[in-house]
């Protein structure tokens, strides 16, 4: 499944099979952020894993999807799938789904509540925007209810395996993307990137903020690879305190706009001591053992079908990791 004819060949076999005025598409397993989703474990790739589909194959695929059966864009894709919720996904989806409905973080492995919010579709129905926009927050607050709420969140057990105590939290986020705002976003963080490069010194600076923003997803996997994904809204604080001749307002009101629900464990926001917005932004990044964010920005994010934000991209490019 993880190639883009294959995905393609679905998309087109789903619109054809089945026409409607709203089309969802849901990709369900793994999740790397803006490194690729959907593992197959039945097609190795290099490096020893299942090869995945990365935000480029997910474009083409949905953009010759729609020309070869005529249609319009469809309503949303949703990622039932780790890390996710990155804004350089969502510039590229923009430009086929009217909505996004993806995480910040890890997702637990039970993923989505498919009963309830598919009991509220049936119910609703997508017969209008306000339904439509309804029905995916009901997919955010349902998932966020069923596993912040359940009662092994935040107990500890212990582990038999590692024979030690172990405690269990609900890293819940999830949060639904308006994509008719995108290019608000796009072109607000263009326009701020390009101040930031007008300053001298930018580069240290963008790395202080970086080192100083604790608070990025915790994404750093047992190989010490990190998918850069940061807290938009984290990092432009980060940033304040580095640029404080370059406003961030528009940028935020932007991103605000984008995020027209976002729903997170309150547990979440105890423990790791932020408040997520819903959305992240890519910063490229190399610790430990792990080069992932490294070969995120030289495989998946330029190009046509990559990342939008094209002035962040060429900081990005030109120096390198934080």
């Amino acid at each position: 499944m993880a190639t883009q004819n294959s995905f393609e060949s679905f998309l087109e076999w789903g619109i054809e099979k089945y026409p409607s005025e709203n089309t969802g598409v849901i990709m369900w397993n793994h999740g790397g952020g803006i490194g690729g989703v959907c593992s197959d474990e039945n097609y190795i790739d290099s490096d020893g894993y299942g090869n995945v589909l990365n935000t480029i194959e997910v474009a083409k695929a949905s953009e010759l999807a729609l020309a070869n059966t005529e249609a319009d864009k469809m309503t949303f894709i949703g990622y039932d799938a780790c890390l996710m919720g990155v804004a350089d996904i969502a510039s590229v989806n923009a430009s086929y789904y009217n909505y996004m409905v993806a995480s910040e973080e890890s997702e637990p492995g039970n993923g989505w509540d498919y009963t309830t919010w598919l009991n509220n579709l049936y119910n609703k129905k997508a017969n209008s925007k306000t339904n439509v926009e309804n029905i995916l927050d009901k997919i955010c607050s349902s998932f966020v209810y069923d596993n912040c709420d359940n009662d092994g969140c935040g107990e500890t057990y212990w582990d038999e395996d590692y024979q030690e105590y172990y405690t269990y939290y609900c890293y819940s986020t999830l949060a639904v993307y308006d994509l008719s705002k995108m290019d608000t976003l796009i072109s607000e963080f263009d326009s701020y990137a390009t101040k930031i490069k007008a300053v001298s010194g930018y580069y240290s600076k963008i790395k202080n903020a970086f080192k100083s923003n604790k608070n990025y997803r915790f994404s750093e996997d047992e190989y010490g690879a990190l998918y850069g994904n940061n807290d938009f809204i984290k990092f432009l604080d980060a940033m304040d305190a580095q640029f404080s001749s370059v406003s961030s307002t528009n940028l935020r009101n932007a991103i605000k706009a984008l995020v027209i629900s976002n729903y997170y464990c309150d547990k979440y926001t105890s423990i790791q001591k932020i408040t997520p917005c819903g959305i992240c932004c890519f910063l490229p990044e190399v610790t430990g053992n792990g080069t992932y964010g490294l070969q995120c920005l030289e495989s998946d994010y330029t190009g046509t079908y990559a990342s939008k934000f094209t002035v962040w991209q060429s900081i990005c490019l030109n120096n390198g990791t934080w």
